[in-house]
């Protein structure tokens, strides 16, 4: 190999190490959904919140509950090997790690959204635990079994552990429902396929700019990589032409 096509070769690499990197570094963080399911022990819904009547018992009624969080937002206080823990909001002066939360019972919905103080934790071998907490109201949330320790691994808890939680939720009148969870079963699944996050925008350009740089490279290379003779006849031809 010439030291012309050693140079391109470095070059090359070089550029596909960069993008490589970057490409893993957008794969490091992953958007996680939590989903509880159980019965309510015992509430009230003042504010027929969940169309079973003004100040109604919610005791039996089964619920869901759901939890959408980044795994990488707010601040990091896990300790490695036993637990991960990630938390936020104005609480804590830092990124909600919560994008969002939402309780189901009777087939209606109440959001907990916009700006939410969170904390969400993987603590191995012990339990899993969710919080939200907004102006909309307040989902709380764990569940005891045998976790992974990862914020980000896939869970799939359906019956037999024992954890408990509670729910306030908030109108413009005031207190709008409350009680106690017992959850049942626990999923934890990525939002993103198996494989890691989208890239951002930001990181496409990146990429993009590099793979551009690498095929000028290739171009430039096949120009003035050719032969002296093979310049020449080239060269001859055009002239005839």
């Amino acid at each position: 190999m010439s030291r012309r096509s050693m140079g391109v070769a470095t070059r090359l690499t070089g550029i596909m190490a960069v993008c490589a990197l970057l490409a893993a570094t957008s794969a490091s963080a992953a958007v996680m959904v939590a989903t509880y399911g159980g019965t309510v022990v015992g509430g009230l819904d003042y504010g027929n919140v969940f169309g079973l009547g003004g100040g109604a018992s919610l005791a039996g009624q089964v619920f869901t509950e759901t939890f959408t969080y980044d795994t990488q937002a707010g601040i990091d206080d896990g300790e490695p090997g036993f637990y991960q823990e990630q938390d936020g909001g104005t609480a804590w002066g830092a990124p909600s790690p919560m994008l969002g939360a939402a309780l189901i019972i009777a087939g209606r919905t109440y959001e907990v959204a916009g700006e939410l103080n969170s904390e969400v934790v993987s603590a191995t071998g012990v339990e899993s635990l969710h919080r939200a907490e907004g102006a909309a109201g307040s989902l709380f949330l764990y569940l005891d079994y045998n976790s992974p320790g990862d914020l980000a691994a896939p869970v799939a808890i359906t019956g037999g552990a024992l954890g408990g939680g509670t729910f306030r939720l908030y109108g413009a009148g005031g207190l709008l429902a409350s009680g106690t969870l017992h959850p049942e079963t626990l999923t934890i699944a990525g939002v993103a396929p198996t494989g890691g996050a989208v890239p951002e925008p930001q990181t496409w350009a990146f990429m993009v700019a590099g793979l551009g740089l690498a095929g000028s490279a290739l171009r430039r290379h096949g120009r003035s990589g050719r032969p002296a003779n093979e310049r020449r006849h080239v060269a001859r031809a055009s002239d005839k032409a």
